[in-house]
């Protein structure tokens, strides 16, 4: 038998998914190597990390959605055990917009992948746990 999902919990886990995300988008910046002069090779992936960032926005919008109201007499740890699920792939989707913006300029440069994770950033601090949970 598992342990129950409480409040605590989803921040435990928002706190990783975001600490996680930045992090690796910290180490993917830092590692940047200057692309060679002429070389175009990699400028496609650039453009995919706004497609991606885009598509994690609509998803996350959709789930939201799923979020289930909370009944009259029942506690917040209950409504986050029925909808934990739910909020992991909302964040979840907000993390993949910020780590292909950080994979984009990792691969490609220009402004396009840290604009894209910022974004990115923006939505998944837009679906914090105490913004999304009813009060």
């Amino acid at each position: 038998m598992s342990a129950p999902i409480t409040g605590r919990t989803a921040r435990i886990v928002f706190l990783a998914i975001t600490s996680g995300a930045v992090l690796m988008t910290g180490v993917l910046v830092a590692l940047r190597q200057p692309p060679v002069e002429g070389d175009l090779s990699l400028k496609p992936f650039s453009y995919l990390a706004p497609l991606f960032a885009a598509a994690a926005a609509g998803l996350s919008l959709t789930l939201r959605q799923r979020l289930t109201e909370r009944r009259t007499g029942k506690g917040i740890d209950e409504w986050w055990q029925a909808n934990f699920p739910t909020a992991c792939l909302i964040w979840t989707a907000a993390e993949l917009a910020i780590l292909a913006g950080a994979l984009s300029y990792f691969l490609a440069g220009g402004l396009v992948g840290p604009l894209t994770a910022a974004g990115g950033l923006v939505l998944l601090l837009l679906n914090a746990p105490h913004l999304i949970e009813p009060k």
